[in-house]
């Protein structure tokens, strides 16, 4: 590409003048520059021009810095910018950022490989049909043999090139891998220095500080207020939850259950003993009336003669059998009433616990807008410090591996060198032929 230019320039200097039709070598008395032999007359060998050497040299170099800087924005900090776009419009926290980049990284290497097919695919068409117009254009300049042997080597130049644009994809991957570590550990500059914005990490100094006053007053709306006191709020219910649930178990057991349990259980009480006494009436009435039948029968029979013992044990039995009843239907009813009071005690210690909670929230968040809305944006400031955040983030680069820089850098060096060619007749090297000619020294 650049030494295709340098070529030209060199042979524009040495040969020809385009505009009288005139060889250089004519107008300085001197033999064509073509013949070796004669070379010793000229002011320098044929491409050795130090002039023009050093300013395609420099040229060259400038370029490569710019590719570097392009790549390294493109693979290194952020895939067109677009995950810091996304972070901004969407207030995408640190996961959300990661993974959008990731997405991205993933489209880019895939959108690679199908550029290596197409790129090579036009630069082969290009390449054979320069040959055609160099070597094969027509009339007596129509020259087969070098025609095929610039062809031949286009093809075995672009055979080549996609195998090879495919590994440095491969590559790629593995650079995204690496500076998904680099990128964890200078995250950590944001996280410490301005933890609201994550964006502002992938942000010129200008558009950062821009975004961070936009973001800060943002945050600072009575909506986005009461958002934030809202959040404090659920991390902090939990804590006064359970000081609420034994206030409310004390004041409801103190207030419903234990009166509860307490009426039910005189009424109760009351009722047992109305029972057991009502029937220990009607046993002892019983038992007048069997001795009154055992009297009246006579002593001479079995009921007046034993009326005593008979009707004794029929009032035992009969006593029993009263016992028995009135403790059941005691035990039945102290159940239901156990049952109701504790249902009574579960309503109401939830109501309790409700209007607490209410009571509660209004109260807190009362106090945190008033204490958040006069020093807001104020505080979101001093929170966010971008300058400390670039100055980690520098540290942090400088200490890293800097594998998207060396990736970029070989990756300019490999398109580069990619495009020699015969500074004789201005076909395409491939590299498969070891650089026919030395390369230049970079800077």
């Amino acid at each position: 590409m650049l030494l295709s230019l340098l070529a030209v320039q060199v042979g524009a200097k040495l040969l020809v003048n385009v505009s009288t039709g005139q060889t250089s070598a004519s107008l300085r008395g001197k033999a064509p520059v073509g013949d070796e032999a004669v070379h010793s007359d000229w002011d320098y060998p044929p491409f050795q021009d130090p002039d023009v050497v050093a300013k395609y040299t420099d040229a060259e170099s400038v370029q490569r810095t710019l590719f570097v800087i392009a790549c390294e924005a493109k693979h290194k900090k952020d895939v067109d910018g677009k995950a810091r776009d996304k972070a901004k419009a969407d207030k995408l926290d640190e996961k959300g950022f990661k993974a959008y980049v990731k997405k991205l990284q993933d489209v880019n290497i895939a959108d690679m490989k199908k550029r290596c097919g197409g790129i090579n695919l036009a630069s082969d068409k290009a390449c054979k049909d320069d040959c055609t117009a160099r070597w094969a254009s027509g009339g007596t300049f129509a020259l087969v043999s070098e025609k095929k042997r610039c062809v031949d080597r286009c093809s075995k130049k672009h055979t080549n090139w996609e195998a090879e644009c495919e590994m440095k994809v491969d590559e790629l991957s593995n650079v995204y891998q690496a500076e998904s570590g680099n990128l964890a550990n200078v995250k950590q500059c944001q996280a410490i220095h301005c933890k609201a914005f994550p964006e502002v990490l992938m942000m010129s100094g200008s558009e950062a500080v821009s975004r961070k006053r936009e973001g800060c007053a943002e945050l600072c709306t009575d909506k986005a207020i009461e958002a934030k006191c809202a959040k404090r709020w659920g991390l902090n219910v939990d804590t006064e939850l359970a000081g609420w649930q034994d206030e409310c178990h004390t004041e409801i057991k103190e207030g419903t259950l234990d009166p509860c349990m307490t009426d039910g259980t005189s009424e109760h009480d009351g009722t047992h003993d109305t029972c057991k006494s009502d029937g220990e009436t009607k046993c002892n009435d019983a038992f007048d009336t069997c001795k009154s039948d055992g009297e009246a029968a006579g002593p001479d029979s079995m009921v007046g003669a034993n009326a005593e013992s008979i009707c004794g044990v029929r009032k035992q039995v009969c006593e029993d059998q009263v016992t028995a009843k009135c403790m059941n239907d005691h035990k039945k009813n102290m159940d239901s009433t156990s049952k109701d009071c504790l249902e009574q005690h579960k309503t109401e210690s939830k109501s309790c616990l409700s209007e607490k909670l209410e009571d509660g929230k209004t109260s807190y968040m009362e106090t945190c807008e008033s204490d958040l809305k006069p020093t807001c944006e104020t505080d979101c400031k001093d929170d966010c410090k971008i300058s400390e955040m670039n100055s980690c983030k520098e540290d942090m680069i400088k200490n890293s591996f800097g594998v998207a820089q060396e990736y970029c850098t070989k990756l300019w060096e490999w398109i580069f060198d990619s495009e020699h060619v015969d500074k004789r007749n201005m076909d395409q090297i491939p590299k498969a032929d070891n650089y026919r000619f030395k390369k230049l020294e970079r800077k």
